[in-house]
């Protein structure tokens, strides 16, 4: 057990219990351990952790969702569905869908999982309410109804004290579990140690600035200093003391020498430190560094990817296991064929520009309707906008009838009617490789702009070897 003079209280208010004073111990240097001590509502207490945390909340809270059904012709979406509302404009009448989700996730990695009251009224969910206090996971297969159901003790403001059936009760929990799956981990319980040593930084700033910037050290004197002496010196230097002095000459009387003691501040490395806790912290809920506001190493080619790696490696997991929980809902509803679905596309948009070459490839290669495009871009809907389309410049038009016919495979003349669009694409991908050089994304990219120009070769009868034209396209440059 630390000595008192090592051990440093922090006070916070837990969501799920009365005011507490929890014991946080700062490192000396023998041992880690006592990291555990602190409690998980006061990993928030870090800001390398909050930060990190707001990371994924806010972007889940962004999300837009819809629910879609199974149909003939394929994915369909359902209008007016009552579920859509809840999860994407409104829980309840005290908080929005994007409270919600936030609250969602920060609670979920916090305290492992997180548990969300769903009302229900004559068989259609009305509100969804979060659940701040203990719920026990009962299970008791000889039920035949409902074998799993969620009992929870002493209740909360929003949430009485009750036993509740599965469709009544959702589980968000985080990917870590030590009992099979049925609740999840704290990732703060976890990662203590980082979060302990993000905290150690914040007062170590503190304890600086209170102390006017200066290191250790002390004062040295031949003569010998009388116990009022020594108390007026003390005195006199801590009015000198804090941000408001630093800077200032100090005299001292008596033949006293000021001596440093310890590591300067340049080679405490306080920043590299920072740094490191971040990214260790980062690293523990599955944040990417970019996200929390560290650019040690990013650069202008690789921030792009970072933001495509954060949609596919972390809030994909997180969104995929949030439809599947929701899921019950639908069931309870009599509707197993309906699913929800977040649209994770927001999170991966680039600039205008590049948005803007994606839909016309999209529309040009017969892939996209313009309204969808216009849906996406939130855009009323305009007639003749829900039709794939195919480039005229690839058949010719029946006078009579209007049916499109493929362009004979051979011309009169020596002039190639799919020569301009052939260049075109080049050109694009001579661009591109000259900007980015022959990587994976830029032959990606070049197969994208050739793919029309395939189609348009095949309707007429002709052969086109992309891959051969990609590899010349990209080696032009």
């Amino acid at each position: 057990m630390p000595s008192p003079l090592t051990r440093v209280f922090a006070s916070f208010s837990r969501v799920d219990s009365a005011p507490t004073s929890v014991p946080y111990f700062s490192l000396t240097g023998n041992s880690i351990s006592n990291r555990a001590a602190i409690d998980k509502a006061g990993a928030l207490m870090s800001n390398a952790y909050m930060t990190a945390e707001q990371a994924k909340a806010r972007a889940l809270g962004c999300l837009p969702s819809k629910v879609f059904t199974d149909g003939e012709r394929g994915r369909e979406k359902v209008s007016d569905h009552p579920l859509a509302a809840l999860v994407h404009r409104r829980w309840n009448p005290l908080m929005t869908a994007q409270d919600g989700w936030q609250w969602v996730s920060i609670r979920r990695d916090t305290f492992g999982t997180a548990y969300v009251r769903v009302e229900w009224d004559r068989g259609t969910p009305v509100a969804l309410w979060p659940i701040n206090v203990q719920v026990e996971t009962l299970w008791d297969p000889d039920v035949a109804v409902s074998p799993v159901r969620y009992k929870v003790a002493g209740g909360d403001k929003f949430t009485p004290a009750n036993t509740y059936l599965s469709h009544e009760i959702l589980s968000f929990k985080t990917c870590i579990s030590t009992d099979g799956g049925v609740t999840g981990r704290s990732l703060a319980e976890l990662a203590a140690a980082e979060i302990g040593l993000s905290i150690d930084l914040t007062r170590f700033y503190a304890n600086i600035i209170s102390k006017g910037f200066n290191p250790g050290a002390v004062l040295e004197t031949d003569d010998e200093l009388s116990l009022p002496e020594v108390q007026a010196l003390a005195k006199k230097n801590a009015a000198v003391s804090g941000s408001g002095h630093s800077g200032e000459l100090r005299i001292f009387d008596r033949g006293l020498k000021y001596k440093a003691i310890g590591q300067s501040m340049a080679e405490a490395d306080i920043v590299n430190q920072e740094t490191f806790v971040l990214q260790s912290v980062a690293r523990a809920v599955y944040v990417q560094p970019n996200k929390v506001m560290d650019f040690s190493r990013a650069t202008f080619s690789n921030i792009e990817e970072a933001n495509i790696s954060f949609v596919t490696d972390t809030m994909t997991n997180e969104v995929t296991a949030i439809e599947s929980e929701l899921h019950k809902i639908l069931v309870a509803m009599g509707q197993p064929q309906n699913y929800i679905k977040f649209d994770l596309r927001g999170l991966q948009r680039g600039d205008f520009k590049s948005q803007m070459a994606g839909f016309k490839d999209g529309v040009y290669s017969g892939t996209l309707k313009r309204s969808e495009i216009r849906e996406w871009m939130d855009l009323p809907f305009e007639d003749g906008s829900d039709e794939l389309l195919q480039p005229a410049a690839y058949y010719t038009i029946d006078p009579q009838t209007g049916d499109l016919k493929p362009l004979p495979s051979s011309t009169s003349g020596s002039i190639d009617p799919l020569a301009p669009v052939l260049a075109d694409a080049r050109e694009r991908i001579a661009l591109r490789a000259s900007k980015d050089g022959d990587t994976p994304k830029t032959r990606e990219f070049a197969r994208t702009a050739l793919a029309p120009v395939a189609l348009a070769h095949e309707a007429m009868g002709r052969t086109f070897d992309i891959d051969s034209e990609v590899k010349e396209s990209v080696n032009a440059s």
